[in-house]
Parts: structure tokens; sequence; C-alpha cells
């Protein structure tokens, strides 16, 4: 259908006019006259724009699938790639394992056949060799061979004891100071041509539930024979140390952390800041032996001695185990970390 606009007189073809629209001039936009009842609203579908829309809808998504099958299809190569190359190393590291294996296995055969066809080693000459060497390296005392802390504590000793800067009396203070439980106090005194050592050893350096205040021991006698049994070994491991050639007598006096009878009680019991403090634990001499020179003489080898037989042996020169009186407590009591004093002779 053609119009005329009625301003510029240009003639508009319209094809429809739809929804009260009103069409206009395509050279001046002037609204047209359009005569009444002759355009009719289109009806149906415009299926010309949705078939361009579809159209242009079908190629993205086609060019979307190719995309990703190309991506896929670029990680799949990727993988089969490391793939090959991961059973690549895999193999070759194998390789290299059985090669290792093989040599391996080759030393350990050729160092087989030297080791049978040795005549020495047959023969035990070899062995009679390496046993004079070691031998020969121990007397000479070689530290190489001392290996736990009782072998070095004993060359120690045994250096000390061959020691020729040292005096007769500082060799013994040494040697007796090595073979103590530690932090024990020894005094050396000259007793005519001989010299008496004098041990105090702390209870708790031999027996970790006799420290401080506290006592596995639930009555008197067992705490004097643990006593005893104590000094005892002190005594072997000083005499097998010390020889017994320069001593006229050994005293070793057990000691152990004492703390006096409670105090009387508070005048202020409603008030605590006002009660005593309990007593601070003390070092103290509880049980103490010795031995003379006529008792060394009687044994030939201290090392393997018993200690009932040093027991025997042994003289009591002090004993407060009868004096002690143990106590029980059912609260935690603040007691002393460390007790005052030294150790008692």
């Amino acid at each position: 259908m053609k119009l005329a606009c009625s301003k510029c007189g240009k003639v508009n073809r319209v094809r429809h006019v739809g929804g009260g629209e009103v069409p206009r001039c395509d050279a001046c936009f002037t609204l047209l006259d359009v005569p009444e009842g002759v355009l009719e609203p289109r009806s149906g579908i415009a299926w010309i724009p949705l078939c361009l829309w579809l159209l242009t809808c079908a190629g993205v998504v086609a060019w979307d699938l190719q995309r990703q099958a190309r991506v896929v299809e670029t990680l799949k190569q990727q993988a089969l790639a490391e793939g090959r190359t991961a059973e690549a190393q895999h193999q070759a590291e194998l390789a290299a394992q059985a090669r290792e294996h093989q040599s391996r296995l080759q030393a350990l055969e050729a160092s087989h056949r030297a080791l049978v066809g040795n005549p020495d080693l047959a023969s035990g000459a070899a062995a009679e060799r390496a046993h004079v060497l070691e031998w020969d390296a121990r007397l000479r005392r070689d530290r190489s061979y001392a290996k736990s802390p009782l072998e070095l504590n004993l060359l120690a000793m045994e250096l000390t004891a061959r020691d020729n800067s040292l005096t007769v009396a500082q060799s013994l203070f040494q040697v007796a100071t090595l073979a103590s439980p530690p932090k024990s106090r020894i005094a050396v005194t000259p007793e005519g041509k001989r010299f008496i050592i004098r041990i105090a050893f702390d209870m708790a350096a031999l027996s970790w539930e006799e420290a401080g205040g506290n006592t596995k021991h639930d009555s008197v006698d067992a705490l004097r024979t643990e006593a005893e049994t104590m000094s005892a070994r002190v005594i072997r491991d000083v005499l097998a140390s010390v020889g017994v050639r320069d001593i006229e007598r050994l005293t070793v006096a057990c000691n152990r952390s004492l703390q006096a009878s409670d105090p009387a009680p508070s005048p202020h019991p409603e008030d605590p800041t006002l009660a005593p403090k309990p007593p601070r634990s003390r070092m103290t001499a509880i049980f103490r032996v010795g031995v003379d020179q006529a008792g060394l003489a009687g044994v030939a080898d201290w090392r393997s001695a018993s200690i009932a037989q040093i027991g025997k042996m042994a003289r009591v020169e002090f004993d407060m185990t009868r004096r002690l009186r143990l106590t029980y407590s059912l609260g935690d009591r603040p007691t002393a970390s460390e007790p005052e004093g030294e150790l008692e002779f």
C-alpha cells in the first residue's frame, strides 16, 4: 500500500499498521494520513526474523561446541603425553634400580669369593692379628673402645689412677669422686703412710623415690635396710676403682633430707596468715659404716664381691634410723625444694 505525505509529497510504501501505530513519512517523519478501515493490524508470526534469530543461535552453539571439543582434545593429548613421559621415567628408574642391584650382587659375590680364597681368613691368622691389635689398643686405654657411659667412667678412673702428675691423695680423691654417686662429698686425709677416705652421699642419688620429704618405705626398718645396702654398694664401687693399697680406712655416710617435727598449734587458727610456716628440711646423715685395712685385705676382687659380703664386713659407726618417725600427709604440704645444709660425714 502506498501513501503520499501531505507535507513533502513523498510517496511512502506502508506494509502494515498494528497495535494502534501510525506510519510516518520516510523523508520528513510526518505522520501519514491512513484511511480508516484500510489497514488492519497484522496477525501471525514474523517468520523471517525468527528464522534469522534461530540460525544465529544455532551458529553460536555450533561454534561453542567446536571450541569445547578442541579444548577437550588438547587436554586429552596433554594427558596422554604426560602419561607416556611418566611411564618412560618409571621404566628408566626400574632399569637403574635393576642395574644397581645387579652391581651390588656382583660386588658381594666378588667380596665373598675373595674372602673364601683368603688363606689367612680360613686359617684364623687374620682374626689373630685383629685380636692382638685390639688387645694392644685396650692396654693403651684407647678411648675409641669405650662406648657406654660406664666404660667412659671406668676409663677416666683408670687414666686418673695412672697419672704420675698427681699425688696419691689427689689421685684417690679424683677416682673416689668418679666412683661415688653424683654430688657426693669426699674428703681424703693422711693417716700414717696411708689415707682415710670419707664419703657422704645423698640417698636420693641412688633412689629417686627417696627425694625430698617422700619415701617409699612403710617402716623405719625398711629404710635402714636400704641405707645399709646403698652404703655397701658405694664401698664396693669405690674400692674396686681406687684399690686398697693406700687406704687405711674408708667410711661411707648415707644422708637424707629430714624435716623437724610439726611446730606447736597456731594461736590464731582463724587467721591462716599468722600460722607458723613449716620448717625447712635439712640434709642429715642417718647411717654410716666403715671398713679398715684389716677388713680390706680379706677381699681379693672387690668388683665381684657381693653386697651381703661387704655388709657383714663393714662396721656400723652411726645409726640414726631408730630415732626417725614416719608421718603421713593426706593433702599437699609445702616443703622446701632443696634441703638446707651440706652432706654430713
